[in-house]
């Protein structure tokens, strides 16, 4: 406390005091501020994140082999695109061939629809992590630009000491 009235008082009589022009009340300028895009690089992070963990999940969940594909980010779906799912065994024999037939048929149309799902949900979630990496980099990438009305700064030493006008 005392080193700061005495360096101030070195300072008033040190140096001339400079005035701080008085501001005009409708004196304003535009303000142009350049910031990341934190919010698009994040939710592009987290997109990819959830796309990423729901495939490893779903794959080591339904214990399909190899699932350890699934952990290749980005290209992991599509490889597993080329694997075969739904029923793989062999057909139902009771005996009786119109029971078989009901059964295979059942069976056929039960493995084409998890099939058909399973391919559906490798490319949404290829597609998924694809639209996260992507804004990822352009949110990191890029800058946005924002124009606004602002009151000029100015900054002065007064015989007080400083003074900071916004």
């Amino acid at each position: 406390m005392i080193v700061g009235i005495l360096l101030t008082s070195v300072c008033t009589y040190a140096m001339p005091p400079l005035e701080v022009a008085p501001p005009d009340a409708g004196q304003q300028e535009i303000v142009e501020t350049h910031s990341r895009r934190y919010g698009l690089m994040s939710g592009g992070l987290v997109m990819f994140s959830l796309a990423y963990v729901a495939d490893a999940g779903v794959t080591y969940g339904f214990h399909h082999d190899p699932s350890g594909i699934s952990l290749i980010p980005l290209l992991g779906p599509l490889i597993q695109c080329g694997d075969k799912y739904g029923y793989q065994g062999p057909a139902v024999t009771t005996g009786n061939a119109a029971i078989d037939k009901q059964m295979n048929d059942q069976i056929a149309q039960a493995s084409t629809l998890i099939s058909t799902v399973t391919y559906v949900g490798l490319v949404l979630d290829f597609a998924a992590q694809a639209a996260g990496i992507t804004m990822a980099i352009v949110g990191a990438a890029t800058h946005r630009t924002e124009l606004r009305a602002g009151r000029k700064r100015q900054l002065a030493f007064t015989g007080r000491g400083l003074g900071v006008q916004f």
